[in-house]
C-alpha cells in the first residue's frame, strides 16, 4: 500500500516539476518544496527553495520557506555549527521582512530561532 502511495506522489511531483519547467511559478515551487519537506525528502526542498531565491529574489515568501527550511536544522546541527545555522536562518527571515514588513512567518520564524538560540546568547 505504501509503495503504491509513494508512486502517486512520484508521479504528482513528476507532474508538477514538468508544468514548472513550461511556465516558472515561484509559488509553485515553494508549494512543491514543502511536499518534499513533509515526504522527508529536505534536500529536494532545499534545493527548490534555493532556486526560488536566486530567480526571485525579491519574492518575500521565498526568503521565509528558505529561513523555515534553515531553522528546522537548528535542532539538528551540530554544537559546532549550531551558531552559524542560527545566523543563516534569521538572516533569511530579515531579508524577507525587508522585502515586505507584513508577510506571513517572517516574524513567527525569528521569534522561533530566538526560543531555540535561548542558550546561546547567555
Amino acid at each position: 500500500m505504501l509503495q503504491i502511495e509513494q508512486g502517486l506522489r512520484d508521479q504528482g511531483v513528476a507532474s508538477c516539476l514538468a508544468a514548472l519547467e513550461r511556465a516558472d511559478d515561484p509559488m509553485a515551487r515553494l508549494f512543491l518544496a514543502d511536499v518534499f519537506s513533509a515526504t522527508e525528502r529536505p534536500f529536494k526542498a532545499f534545493e527548490m527553495v534555493e532556486a526560488v531565491v536566486q530567480r526571485f529574489p525579491d519574492l518575500a515568501e521565498g526568503h521565509v520557506a528558505q529561513g523555515m527550511l534553515r531553522a528546522g536544522r537548528v535542532e539538528i546541527a551540530p554544537e559546532s555549527s549550531k551558531k552559524e545555522v542560527l545566523a543563516s536562518a534569521t538572516a533569511s527571515f530579515e531579508k524577507a521582512l525587508a522585502l515586505d514588513g507584513t508577510v506571513a512567518g517572517a516574524v513567527a520564524g525569528l521569534a522561533q530561532l530566538d526560543m531555540l538560540g535561548g542558550d546561546e546568547k547567555g
